[in-house]
């Protein structure tokens, strides 16, 4: 993690993304992010934010390989939808079954190739994130699933969790 927060204000900067809770969003209703971070594969942020009516809307954004393949060098893709009441239902019922807002921010076990899944959120105040190395199954990885596919985006590749998963818009393949 310490890695993570050396380089986080250099994925905010490429991606055009600021700290969640310094967003230019109205912070009275929850917003979420999903950094998908990669060893060998274009990193990917998700940003998520509850309207008033309980709708909401999704932000993603593609990057492109940094040096090494390991940060971002230029933003490539970006794109906005709408999520219905019933999509911010779904999720929160995800997090709710991997009591997000009680999970430690990090837990032991670092690879050298495969993901990192980091899923920041900021409601009524506070501020939390979940960082984890390929999450196998769970609650926390479905609700970052779900995340991924709200914003238009399937996995692909090997199995998931394993060397080889990447995540792409649906309708680019």
């Amino acid at each position: 993690m310490d890695y993570l927060i050396q380089q986080y204000p250099v994925f905010c900067d490429v991606m055009g993304e600021s700290p969640l809770h310094t967003s230019d969003i109205d912070l009275n209703f929850p917003t979420y992010r999903l950094w998908w971070l990669p060893a060998h594969y274009r990193p990917l942020s998700v940003h998520m934010h509850v309207l008033p009516n309980g709708s909401g809307q999704i932000r993603a954004k593609v990057g492109d390989f940094g040096r090494g393949g390991t940060l971002p060098a230029k933003l490539m893709q970006a794109w906005e939808t709408q999520l219905s009441s019933s999509d911010i239902q779904a999720f929160f019922s995800l997090l709710q079954a991997c009591d997000f807002w009680q999970q430690p921010t990090q837990e032991t076990g670092v690879g050298l190739d495969g993901s990192h899944w980091i899923l920041e959120g900021y409601h009524n105040g506070q501020y939390h994130v979940v960082d984890r190395w390929l999450p196998r199954g769970g609650p926390f990885r479905e609700a970052c699933l779900l995340f991924m596919k709200l914003a238009g985006l399937e996995l692909h590749g090997g199995k998931p969790g394993k060397r080889g998963t990447w995540f792409a818009l649906k309708d680019s393949l």
